[in-house]
């Protein structure tokens, strides 16, 4: 297909999060992908500063005209949230201060049910697919919404970054021991998305891949970046969004961004087919376990490899680009 086509109408969802931010801007910059809208999740922030944080980014980038929509403020059965802002900084941005668009409303005040629902009917069916960075709360709650369920076929795939598999029988969790951040902040919510009984396209890249220290930005990449002739606000706000993951911990690996590729440049990874297993309780709440199964009709693809060389292609280009 031409690169002048969109092929992916996209909803992101978001939980932004300096890699959150990240993905959201590649995926603004893809000639791939038109982004229909944004919804947030509680994770690295609460929701609705995380709606605040899109919006700021957005209107930064000159596209307030995607609506942002705030999602689940809590995981589907309450606990506290532990929040990894060491990472991700004040504000969740690193610090990085940025103005709220003036004159608009500043969230939209539709339900975010009734958004994706009127979305999805608004396109041919499988046209639209899911892109989800954060928790899994606000899919979980269309899943299990009864006024949604006959919506749900209009869905194309769901791309998720969630998980760590130990398909490189090594990694485990980022969060705890055994889990990582996304499925241990909302195990419920994974189970109840990547229930083998659902009839949906979900595609899931796990720590597995996400943590591969060939695929990481380092200080060298950020000083690139503050080199760059022309700097537009864009390259600002990359570069200080890397800038602060990378002073946290020297380098960093932009997890969401997988996701993003994975829609859109499927072929840059390897999958595996079978399901995933989600526990809930105990010393490894949150932990995923992916059980190979090339039989099941309502199969997960879950990414256990990633071609770096093109991956890094992928990202740097849109990373070094004013």
């Amino acid at each position: 297909l031409s690169n002048t086509m969109v092929n992916y109408k996209v909803i992101l969802d978001v939980d932004p999060g300096i890699d959150d931010a990240i993905a959201t801007m590649i995926a603004l910059q893809s000639l791939d992908i038109e982004v229909l809208g944004i919804s947030t999740v509680n994770g690295n922030i609460g929701s609705r500063l995380g709606a605040l944080n899109t919006l700021k980014i957005l209107h930064a980038l000159g596209r307030s005209d995607i609506p942002v929509l705030q999602g689940a403020t809590k995981p589907l059965i309450k606990r506290r949230t532990v929040r990894p802002e060491y990472f991700h900084g004040k504000g969740g941005l690193g610090g990085l201060q940025l103005e709220l668009p003036e004159n608009k409303k500043i969230l939209s005040k539709l339900r975010l049910s009734d958004f994706i629902e009127s979305t999805l009917k608004s396109y041919r069916k499988g046209e639209v697919s899911i892109i989800a960075t954060g928790p899994l709360t606000n899919i979980a709650k269309l899943f299990t919404d009864d006024n949604f369920s006959s919506t749900l076929g209009y869905l194309g795939e769901i791309s998720i970054m969630g998980g760590a598999f130990g398909l490189d029988n090594e990694t485990f969790g980022s969060f705890t021991k055994y889990a990582e951040f996304n499925f241990y902040s909302d195990p419920e919510a994974a189970k109840i998305v990547l229930d083998e009984n659902q009839n949906l396209n979900r595609k899931v890249v796990g720590l597995d891949v996400t943590s591969n220290p060939l695929c990481t930005v380092d200080p060298e990449l950020v000083r690139k970046l503050t080199k760059l002739k022309g700097t537009t606000l864009k390259t600002k706000i990359t570069a200080s969004l890397l800038g602060f993951a990378v002073s946290v911990r020297n380098t960093c690996n932009l997890h969401d961004v997988f996701a993003v590729a994975m829609l859109e440049k499927p072929s840059l990874f390897k999958l595996k087919k079978g399901r995933i297993e989600v526990i809930l309780n105990g010393t490894m709440r949150g932990h995923s376990k992916f059980i190979e199964d090339n039989a099941s009709s309502n199969h997960i693809l879950v990414a256990s490899d990633v071609n770096e060389k093109e991956f890094n292609n992928f990202l740097f280009s849109r990373l070094l680009k004013n």
